[in-house]
């Protein structure tokens, strides 16, 4: 589905960010090539906890604050 949007509406996947509520997702848009990948899990205990090619957030206010600090 990420491979079809991109075709469709032009998208550049290393440019976009892809958030996503299990690893299933990252793994998708690390696939896809998406630049950034943030994994929303409520049960995080730390806002932005990297991993090594995806954040973990624990609320969404957390994803927009890592979006606008490290996806820049």
């Amino acid at each position: 589905m990420i491979l079809q949007a991109a075709e469709e509406y032009g998208l550049d996947l290393g440019a976009s960010l892809l958030i996503g509520d299990s690893h299933t997702d990252i793994q998708a848009g690390r696939a896809a090539g998406v630049g950034c990948n943030i994994l929303f899990d409520p049960a995080a205990d730390a806002a932005g906890m990297r991993a090594p090619d995806h954040a973990v957030v624990p609320r969404l206010v957390d994803a927009v604050r890592f979006i606008a600090r490290e996806c820049g």
